[in-house]
């Protein structure tokens, strides 16, 4: 860290932006496909321990980069669109904010969307995965689960082993 330290005092600006820049790319790049990837439900432990840890490092980088490119940010905060358009995404973003207590008492489309996932038979993710359903079984139970029948859901399953739903459907797509 302290090479770092001494190697950033002693480049120019100039020279800085040619770091930077790249930085914050790689970073976001790799935020964004370990974000997306936890978004489809492939919680690896590698993957969150990635996006956590390159997250700090793309928030770094993105400090350094609008340090460097401040005069830049200045002229696009005077423009009335940018402004517009950036307190609709912080706006969207505090909304998304919620504990767990809210989100179960909200009527929140994609909440409903992962409760009907989660409710649903065996049988019907059987056929959204593409899988023979005598396959899905064993697949399950291969993985350790126990299947009493075909037109269980993923919740009844999850109870029934003492795991939560999300263990069930990483197994189902799990290649």
């Amino acid at each position: 860290m302290l090479i770092f330290t001494l190697s950033l005092k002693t480049l120019k600006v100039d020279q800085m932006k040619k770091y930077w820049t790249p930085l914050t790319l790689v970073c976001a790049l790799l935020v964004l496909t370990s974000g997306s990837l936890l978004f489809l439900d492939i919680n690896s432990k590698n993957i969150v321990l990635m996006h956590e840890w390159i997250g700090i490092l793309m928030v770094i980088a993105v400090l350094g980069h609008a340090f460097l490119y401040k005069n830049s940010i200045i002229k696009h905060l005077s423009r009335k669109n940018n402004i517009v358009m950036m307190a609709a995404i912080l706006l969207l973003g505090i909304a998304m904010i919620q504990s767990d207590k809210e989100v179960e008492q909200s009527n929140n489309v994609s909440v409903a969307l992962f409760d009907s996932i989660d409710n649903a038979p065996i049988t019907l993710m059987s056929e959204l995965t593409h899988q023979p359903i005598n396959n899905l079984i064993d697949k399950i139970k291969l993985a350790g689960f126990t299947v009493d029948d075909p037109k269980q859901s993923i919740v009844q399953i999850a109870q029934l082993n003492h795991q939560q739903p999300e263990d069930i459907i990483s197994v189902i797509y799990k290649k």
